[in-house]
């Protein structure tokens, strides 16, 4: 191999090259630096020739490569290496020597010689060679050393995180064994290892079989994993709930290379969910009892005003005083409503039973309910729209409920001798009820959350009134039919507008509807009709007594179970009017006693209570009632239920 030919060697990393030459021949190292110029063109040469200046040297340092021969006059090339190496431990050193042995060489080797050349005269073109192989070499030791260095940095930043990390941190083969877990594993377990004998000790029989045929269904798809389980703490042996979640690694080849995965303590978190539902259950009966224990004296209230009402008094302050006491019973029956309605909502446990009904119906309905309110505040009311029926699938009660609650706040909200109108048209299959006020407005800033839970409109008066729920209630109602409420208001004092959408239902009428709400009892029909009333309540007994008695009935009362059952048998009712809440006996064990006996079975049972949550309905049903009443209820509700009963002859 020629010079030339060492030339047209790859360029090395550094244009410019610095040699630390030591040799004391003079002809040798001016022959080695011609032949080093040929390949090197920014060629920096340092020589050495004594001991001073290879201390020189070495205090200077910033050579890229040092040649040396082996005899020289004041030591040997082995003594120098070792001087090189002890400054410079990555400097690439060159041995080329005349002098030297293999035994030099092989030492030599040890002590971290690069290369090794025989001094002869065609060896000398060599060395440009043996310089860029070397430096070659270093610069892809430096380069092979920085990333080794940013590997075990980047490791251990990785291990710091694991193992500090408050989840336990694992990783898994193909095969799903596991390979690796953070030291919160052996702290939390106990364990080193993580065997399937040791999940086993750790993980309850109960949640065992589920995670691992979760784990395993994971592991054939190659897909990620997800469980919750509890597992068994050393310092303790208490159970704690983990949420597990594992991701699949995949290389650059989309080949699959196992899961790394963490498990996160969720116990507390648990708790406070579990604890939060237990909370819930507890606020529900709380608002079942409360709506119950409201319920019955108010009862006994809307009885004696209707009661009031059929005595045709003439005094108009005893009327307005009962008109008083009916529009604020109302109210408070609203509020009680809304209440457990909320309640209900939220948990989901609302349950609508649609029909086909005449929105002319329901309206009529929802202004009868807000009439009385209407005229003590002396407003306007006019009703405009489609004279053709419209009719949609609805739950007729909600729908009610929705509308009449819509009316309140128009009148609530209007200064009094305002005007409120409601307007009712079609729109792209769509039926519109909107409800218009000239009232006290809604602010711009109101607009965007009128609808969230608890939120009110200051009166200019500085008042409230209600508890800030009828218009969330309304909304989440109206969605549950398909259709959406939306509010509209030009700003405070500019009046309000609801709009209502809700699908026109376009079948054929039921020939029968419980949509006729309004339709009155024919009292005529309840003469000397038996009813037994119960109920420990003497007010609610006695007041809902004297209203049958009125419309003709034959009357009698029971004020606990036993007298209940007593009476029933020698009264032999043909309908029995029957509370729940009764002390020592309740309504239902009067109700299973009465049907076991053969005189009771065709007996018309009613339940009256201040229970009306979904799960108090069906049990009423399957102890064997007929019917479930709501107190407070309008009289003429249950007039008219046993008036259709004795007129179906089912009674």
């Amino acid at each position: 191999m020629t010079v030339t030919d060492y030339a047209a060697l790859p360029p090395v990393i550094k244009e410019k090259v610095k040699i630390l030459l030591i040799d004391d021949n003079p002809h040798d190292r001016l022959r080695l630096e011609r032949e080093l110029a040929v390949c090197f063109p920014s060629l920096a040469v340092k020589s050495v020739r004594s001991a001073k200046e290879l201390d020189v040297a070495l205090s200077a340092g910033g050579y890229d490569i040092a040649i040396t021969d082996f005899e020289l006059r004041w030591t040997n090339g082995t003594n120098v290496l070792r001087q090189l190496k002890a400054c410079w431990p990555a400097l690439p050193v060159i041995m080329f020597t005349a002098s030297g042995t293999e035994e030099v060489a092989v030492e030599a080797m040890k002590e971290g010689l690069d290369d090794y050349i025989t001094k002869k005269e065609k060896h000398f073109a060599r060395v440009p060679y043996a310089v860029k192989a070397s430096l070659e070499r270093a610069t892809h030791r430096r380069a092979f050393e920085t990333t080794s260095i940013s590997l075990r940095e980047s490791e251990a930043r990785f291990r710091h995180m694991a193992e500090t990390m408050p989840q336990i941190l694992y990783w898994t083969d193909v095969d799903g064994n596991v390979q690796y877990t953070n030291d919160r594993w052996r702290s939390y377990t106990g364990f080193a290892g993580h065997s399937p004998d040791v999940l086993d000790r750790i993980i309850p029989p109960e949640d065992r079989e589920r995670v691992f045929t979760r784990w395993t269904e994971c592991r054939v798809a190659g897909t990620s994993f997800e469980a919750e389980f509890r597992m068994r703490r050393k310092s303790d042996g208490t159970l704690r709930w983990f949420l597990t979640r594992a991701l699949p690694v995949r290389g650059d080849d989309q080949e699959l290379q196992g899961w790394i995965g963490t498990m996160t303590d969720i116990h507390d978190q648990k708790s406070a969910a579990e604890e939060f539902k237990n909370a819930d259950r507890r606020k529900d009966k709380f608002l079942a009892t409360l709506a119950h224990e409201l319920r019955n004296p108010l009862a006994s209230i809307f009885n004696a005003v209707r009661f009031m009402r059929l005595q045709d008094t003439i005094d108009p302050d005893l009327q307005n005083a009962r008109d008083i006491i009916d529009r604020q019973a109302q109210h408070l029956v609203r509020l009680v409503d809304d209440l457990l309605d909320v309640s209900r909502l939220t948990l989901d446990k609302v349950v609508l039973h649609k029909e086909r009904v005449s929105l002319k119906n329901v309206i009529s309905t929802a202004l009868d309910a807000t009439r009385p309110l209407q005229e003590a505040m002396h407003h306007r009311l006019t009703l405009s729209g489609e004279s053709e029926p419209i009719y949609v699938h609805a739950d007729i009660t909600r729908l009610c409920q929705v509308f009449t609650n819509l009316l309140n706040n128009a009148i609530k909200y209007t200064p009094s001798g305002g005007c409120i109108s409601v307007r009712v048209g079609r729109e792209d299959g769509n039926a519109l009820i909107i409800f218009s006020d000239d009232g006290i407005g809604i602010p711009p800033d109101m607009l965007t959350n009128i609808f969230d839970l608890f939120t009110q409109i200051n009166r200019s008066d500085g008042s409230n009134d209600g508890l800030g729920i009828g218009l969330t209630l309304a909304r989440q109602l109206i969605e549950m039919h398909d259709g959406t409420l939306t509010a509209h208001s030009n700003g405070t004092g500019q009046g309000s507008e609801f709009t209502v959408r809700i699908p026109i239902h376009e079948a054929t009428p039921f020939s029968v509807s419980s949509s006729a709400l309004n339709e009155q009892a024919d009292d005529g029909r309840l003469l000397g009709r038996r009813v037994l009333v119960v109920d420990d309540n003497r007010d609610a007994a006695d007041s809902l007594a004297m209203l049958l008695g009125l419309w003709g009935c034959d009357v009698c009362k029971a004020y606990d179970g036993l007298q209940a059952v007593e009476t029933a048998q020698q009264f032999l009712p043909e309908a029995i009017l029957l509370d729940i809440g009764m002390p020592h006996i309740d309504g239902h064990e009067i109700c299973r006693r009465i049907r076991h006996e053969e005189w009771g079975k065709g007996i018309f049972i009613i339940a009256l209570t201040g229970w009306g949550q979904e799960a108090d309905r069906q049990r009423t049903k399957e102890t064997g009632f007929d019917a479930h009443l709501v107190k407070p209820i309008q009289s003429d509700s249950v007039a008219e239920m046993l008036a259709n009963l004795m007129g179906s002859g089912e009674i």
